[in-house]
């Protein structure tokens, strides 16, 4: 809860454009992702524009992701042939709308490329959209007549400055945990009868941060986050609960916050 009162305040200034901790450091580099990609931080859109801008950047995601599916086999650190169309298909359309209905085991069908360039991608995207559309949806109850902002510029905020840092910090933390962060995508051991095992593994810590905290589903082992190596131990799992329930969690303080009402809600107070 206090984890989610420090992001509810911080979400509450980025949904009606106050000033951030570390607003000009953070404000440079999002002013160059912005030069870039050709965007007017000062744009704001209606929201048929709004709504626009969220579906064609899905669809551009959505499409690459099949891509990476369907090619796998010739590109960087893939020894594993490329998926079917239709499973192509059907998980890029899962996870760009985060459904993540998972119909392969990671470990055993995607390469480590695929997990990293493709899902870890992807599981940033649809989160980040769904918090842009929120945040839209807020300011049309506090800014009336004036715009719902501007989807580029949410999105990009969104992903450098919330879900970026938070996921860093936690794929560093799960690594203390046990979870493995390599680009070795097997490993031999030893076993009690004398013998040896090889075991899948990869870069575990850095996905499975971002998919708690996205609310994402599809892990890097067929077992999702009953898997040791994705959730090794009881710490792991205490911070694996705390990343998926910061956000939804965020979003009530943070509305209550912009509209100085907390006191309707008894763990708002802190607001």
């Amino acid at each position: 809860m206090a984890l989610a009162v420090l992001v509810g305040r911080y979400m509450a200034r980025m949904i009606i454009y106050e000033k951030r901790p570390l607003e000009r450091t953070l404000g440079r580099i999002e002013d160059g992702f912005y030069r870039i990609i050709g965007v007017d931080k000062y744009e704001q859109m209606t929201w048929t524009q709004y709504f626009l801008a969220l579906i064609v950047t899905n669809v551009i995601a959505a499409g690459f992701v099949m891509a990476v599916f369907l090619y796998q086999g010739y590109l960087p650190l893939s020894p594993k042939p490329g998926l079917s169309f239709d499973l192509a298909f059907m998980q890029a359309a899962s996870f760009v709308t985060n459904t993540n209905l998972q119909h392969y085991a990671g470990d055993q069908s995607l390469s480590i490329f695929t997990q990293m360039v493709g899902l870890i991608f992807v599981m940033f995207v649809a989160p980040a959209s769904g918090i842009a559309a929120a945040f839209a949806f807020i300011r049309g109850f506090v800014r009336k007549g004036f715009g719902l902002g501007n989807f580029y510029v949410d999105f990009t905020r969104i992903i450098i400055t919330l879900l970026l840092p938070i996921a860093f910090v936690s794929a560093l933390l799960l690594i203390v945990t046990g979870s493995p962060q390599t680009l070795e995508s097997t490993i031999n051991v030893g076993t009690l009868a004398g013998g040896t095992q090889t075991i899948t593994i990869g870069p575990v810590a850095s996905q499975e941060s971002i998919k708690d905290l996205g609310s994402n589903g599809g892990g890097f082992f067929g077992a999702n986050s009953g898997h040791p190596f994705e959730n090794p131990n009881g710490l792991s799992n205490m911070l694996e609960i705390m990343l998926m329930l910061v956000i939804p969690l965020s979003f009530p303080i943070a509305y209550g916050h912009i509209l100085g009402r907390g006191r309707e809600y008894p763990f708002l107070l802190p607001c």
